[in-house]
């Protein structure tokens, strides 16, 4: 509040020095005229007077059309209606500026005022008007400029914003085609062994794809909603790894409608089960921990399968994760990879 108090507080001093300077200016050149017109130089009063008229209608003039601008009375873009209301403005405070200039300098040298002095009126209004047109092309050239920089800012944050949507989707596409290549490969592989766990799986996939597919397109969904997308992905691995592998999930059911990135929990899980536990003959393990700490969320997946190697090569479902965490999250949230004390990936973020 202070801060914005200073900022107004420093345009109105530096409007009234600007126009104070161009009412001087402007006096300076008046004396000047009539110093030609009479072929003779005027004595230095008359430059007083003239200086004096300038600089006070000058200042009446601009703190006018400046607080007409702060009330928004006053916009310089719109040219049909800011025109007219600027030449009205002006003329006012041309008005008021001559009769308070007499009342200054009347008493100071002497002069005898009778108010209003209608016979100065022309000559200020054809000099008012004169300047005040030079001075409205610039203001009006540069709100013009104004607008068009902040339409351009606009456009650049909708291209940004529709880029970000189309990079966060072609990271879903990824993730999806990835994981139905492998859930149709095991299903494959029980047709003949299990045909009713094939069944199963078949319908479980059907669901999971489905649910997928109602989502609406948002980066974020509840937690509850990935939370139900993993579930049905786990019964289908359940089939798939039989006694091999145990799933666990640990939640804070406070959490649930925390917002999370679309499709993040099951790529890790996938990621997990491919590359740590899928040659582990049996006693595998794998456990998904989500739980709030400090201003963070963390989602822990875990397994007891074979640590990550120095010279991991990332693969889909894991570089995807990578890419939309940096998204959507512009680096206030992270992604680890840890060996040790238990094999996890582990993604902490920002709970706002």
């Amino acid at each position: 509040m202070e801060r914005t108090t200073s900022k107004k507080t420093s345009s109105w001093t530096s409007t009234n020095l600007r126009y104070g300077l161009l009412g001087i200016g402007i006096g300076f050149c008046v004396y000047l005229l009539n110093c030609l017109f009479r072929k003779e130089l005027l004595p230095l009063r008359y430059l007083f007077v003239s200086v004096s008229f300038g600089l006070v209608i000058t200042f009446v003039i601009s703190n006018i059309i400046y607080v007409a601008h702060a009330t928004k009375i006053l916009r310089w873009e719109n040219v049909w209606l800011g025109f007219p209301v600027y030449y009205l403005l002006s003329l006012a405070g041309m008005l008021v500026g001559v009769e308070l200039t007499y009342a200054i300098i009347s008493p100071v040298l002497g002069w005898s005022s009778t108010f209003p002095h209608w016979g100065d009126y022309p000559f200020d209004a054809f000099l008012v008007l004169l300047v005040c047109t030079i001075i409205y092309i610039s203001h009006y050239r540069k709100a013009l400029i104004q607008q068009k920089f902040q339409e351009k800012e606009l456009e650049l944050t909708r291209t940004n914003a529709l880029r970000k949507q189309a990079e966060l989707d072609a990271l879903q596409a990824k993730i999806n085609p990835h994981f139905l290549y492998n859930a149709l490969n095991s299903i494959v592989g029980l047709i003949k062994q299990d045909p009713q766990k094939a069944e199963q799986m078949t319908i479980n996939l059907a669901t999971l794809f489905r649910h997928s597919m109602n989502y609406q397109q948002e980066s974020l969904v509840p937690l509850s909603e990935e939370m139900d997308l993993l579930n049905t992905y786990l019964e289908i691995e359940r089939i798939r790894f039989a006694e091999r592998i145990s799933f666990q999930v640990e939640m804070d059911h406070s959490l649930q409608n925390v917002q999370i990135p679309r499709f993040l929990l099951q790529p890790l899980v996938e990621n997990a089960l491919k590359h740590g536990l899928a040659e582990l003959p049996r006693d595998g393990l794998l456990k998904v921990r989500i739980f709030r700490e400090n201003a963070y969320l963390f989602i822990q997946v875990i397994d007891n399968g074979k640590p990550f190697p120095d010279d991991l090569q990332v693969g889909y479902g894991l570089q995807s994760t990578f890419d939309k965490i940096n998204l959507l999250y512009k680096g206030a949230a992270s992604v680890e990879l840890i060996n040790k004390p238990e094999k996890m990936i582990q993604i902490k973020i920002p709970l706002v």
